[in-house]
């Protein structure tokens, strides 16, 4: 069997602030034929997430799966929630590019008069109960009543600039990149 040629996207230094293409690189390497008890898997498409920044800094980095709260969203619920509201925070896009921590939301004792509630959510905190997601809503979804919304970029060449985009809001919903 013959070596593969594949392609991919490999990081070249360290992005201080938001990145640019330049702290990438596409390269093309040789893939070794699988041996006994191994598969060569072709991937067709790729996600961009904008967890991927904080695995670029040269300190110890963590997976959040989504965002949807810091920055000015996060003082803006503040301000929106009734008493007693709850937060579910699960990531905060607007800061990872900040090279130092921004300081905290105006109105953080909205939480006091307010009486809300904040907790952070870590998508691996919820995998025992995986199986049981998958089955309620996969069935919502297959049921058409479930609605998504993903941004498609064809081509690796393209990646780059998919994550980056993240970055400037020009995607809706998901982020993916379609390999080929």
């Amino acid at each position: 069997m013959s070596k593969t040629t594949s392609r991919e996207i490999r990081l070249i230094s360290r992005p201080k602030g938001i990145p640019t293409a330049a702290n990438f690189t596409l390269a093309r390497i040789e893939l070794a034929p699988p041996q006994d008890g191994q598969v060569l898997v072709h991937n067709r498409y790729m996600s961009v997430d904008p967890y991927m920044r904080g695995r670029m800094n040269s300190g110890k980095s963590y997976v959040p799966p989504f965002d949807n709260v810091g920055g000015e969203a996060l003082e803006a619920a503040l301000s929106a929630l009734r008493v007693h509201g709850r937060i579910i925070a699960c990531g905060g896009i607007s800061g990872y590019n900040d090279e130092k921590p921004r300081p905290g939301p105006s109105n953080l004792f909205n939480i006091t008069t307010k009486r809300l509630t904040m907790k952070g959510l870590m998508v691996f905190d919820w995998l025992d109960r995986q199986a049981e997601f998958e089955k309620e809503v996969g069935g919502y979804f297959k049921a058409g009543k479930v609605k998504h919304k993903e941004t498609v970029v064809k081509g690796i060449d393209q990646a780059v600039g998919a994550f980056l985009g993240l970055f400037r809001g020009q995607n809706v919903g998901k982020m993916v990149v379609e390999l080929g």
